[in-house]
């Protein structure tokens, strides 16, 4: 499976970056957390869970607290 970002994730994931001043320690382990949690999903694509009082969308969610990947 290849994992493909939209544009509003990537101007996120990039603000997470400037927001953590990478690279800094938590710069580099918030990009290690990113790159497990695609390695992850990656392998299992339906992992997570669905949220029909959220949206109707095909789409699973996945929790790395803090975070919130929707797949």
């Amino acid at each position: 499976m290849q994992v493909e970002f939209t544009a509003t994730a990537e101007e996120d994931l990039l603000e997470t970056l400037r927001f953590y001043q990478a690279p800094s320690a938590m710069g580099d382990s918030f990009n290690a957390m990113v790159a497990d949690v695609v390695a992850y999903l990656t392998q299992w694509p339906y992992t997570g869970h669905r949220r029909r009082d959220l949206t109707r969308e095909d789409v699973c969610f996945w929790t790395e607290n803090p975070y919130l990947f929707v797949l």
